[in-house]
C-alpha cells in the first residue's frame, strides 16, 4: 500500500498533507512558496520522498460554466505536475477547506492564548492544514 498526497494550491503558498502507508493517519507537511524559483525542484524531491500512489489536488468548484482564473491556474499546475510524476492526479472539491483551516488555527491560537507572533506563524500553516482537511474528507468518503 502507498501513501496519498493532498495538495492545496495557492498563488503564494502551496500546502501539502500525506497519509501514512496504511492510509489511516493524515499528517500536514511544510508548505512551499509557489513563487520560489526552486519550487518545482523541491516538489520533485517531496514526491520522491513520499512516493505517493495518488495525488489529490484541491479544485474549487463553482456553479458557473466559465472557469475562474484560479481554476485555470490549478489546471495549469496539474499539467505541470503530470510532467514530473507518473502518479495518478485527481481533482477534488476543496470548497471551504481554507475557511475550515482558518477556523481550526484560530481556535488553537485562542485556546492556547498565543502571542501575535505565534499567531502569524500558525497562519503560515494554513494551506497545509487545508490540504489535511481535503485529504481527511477524501478518506472519509
Amino acid at each position: 500500500m502507498g501513501r496519498i498526497l493532498a495538495i492545496d494550491f495557492g498563488r503564494k503558498r502551496v500546502g501539502f498533507a500525506t497519509t501514512d502507508e496504511s492510509k489511516i493517519i493524515v499528517k500536514t507537511l511544510e508548505q512551499m512558496l509557489f513563487q520560489n524559483p526552486n519550487f518545482w525542484v523541491n516538489l520533485e524531491e517531496l514526491l520522491q520522498t513520499i512516493n505517493p500512489e495518488l495525488i489529490i489536488l484541491g479544485y474549487p468548484h463553482t456553479d458557473f460554466d466559465e472557469k475562474t482564473n484560479l481554476q485555470n491556474e490549478i489546471l495549469n499546475f496539474q499539467k505541470k505536475l503530470k510532467s514530473i510524476t507518473k502518479c495518478i492526479i485527481t481533482l477534488r472539491d476543496e470548497t471551504f477547506t481554507s475557511e475550515a483551516a482558518k477556523s481550526i488555527l484560530s481556535e488553537i491560537d485562542t485556546k492556547h492564548k498565543k502571542s501575535k507572533k505565534a499567531q502569524e506563524k500558525s497562519k503560515k500553516k494554513l494551506d497545509s492544514v487545508a490540504a489535511g482537511i481535503l485529504l481527511k474528507n477524501y478518506l472519509e468518503e
